[in-house]
């Protein structure tokens, strides 16, 4: 069957787990991305039952504030054995490897979550791991030298606000396009252009798009 994948910002996890909607809507996909857990303790499987769960805690930023972040990815039980935890140099993010054969691609695929702070956030003034992007690109490139042949998802938060602005691609026909390649040699395009009702872009923003042409996604 079709492979569904949720990505969502829960703005806390908590308040949501007695909430029959939520739990059903997860339960529905066979990946769940989320991001802002507000959890300060491991997620386990007990919580999410018919899901092997791989988290990341949330930090604290002041001694009165609320958690900031968590990271967590649910994968179906039935599925689970085709991904692998990968180990990351960015505290904030939950990476799998992806089996090539879960999806029919040539290559696996390194799914990263990810939660980036907001730029004005106090977690900078409290890390020496770099400002906003520069983590996921050190992250990024890190991955790709241990794992040089595959393809690289990224997915959720990222706190970047880019406008109308798209990334540099090259053109085909006046077209934005990016190729899919399957095993079965056929070959897929996709066009891009963007519309968006938010018209501000922000410093992440602009890290975001010149980290869309830096390797080319």
């Amino acid at each position: 069957h079709f492979i569904n994948l949720l990505t969502w910002n829960v703005c806390g996890l908590a308040g949501k787990l007695e909430d029959v909607s939520f739990t059903n809507f997860i339960a529905k996909h066979d990946f769940v991305c989320i991001t802002e857990t507000h959890f300060m303790a491991e997620i386990t499987s007990d919580t999410f039952k018919d899901f092997v769960c791989f988290s990341v805690q949330a930090c604290k930023l002041s001694f009165h504030g609320r958690p900031s972040g968590g990271v967590l990815v649910l994968v179906k039980r039935e599925i689970a054995h085709f991904c692998e935890l990968v180990d990351s140099d960015f505290d904030h993010c939950v990476v799998l490897k992806l089996s090539k054969d879960l999806f029919g691609t040539v290559k696996p695929i390194l799914l990263i979550n990810v939660y980036v702070h907001p730029y004005n956030s106090e977690y900078y003034r409290t890390t020496q791991n770099g400002y906003g992007l520069e983590q996921l690109d050190e992250c990024v490139e890190n991955l790709l030298d241990t794992y040089q042949d595959s393809y690289v998802m990224i997915c959720g938060d990222i706190n970047a606000r880019t406008g109308q602005k798209n990334a540099c691609f090259s053109l085909q026909d006046d077209e934005l396009w990016h190729p899919l390649t399957f095993n079965n040699g056929e070959a897929d395009s996709v066009d891009f252009e963007r519309q968006s009702e938010d018209s501000v872009v922000n410093s992440f923003g602009q890290q975001l798009l010149e980290f869309c042409e830096l390797h080319s996604c």
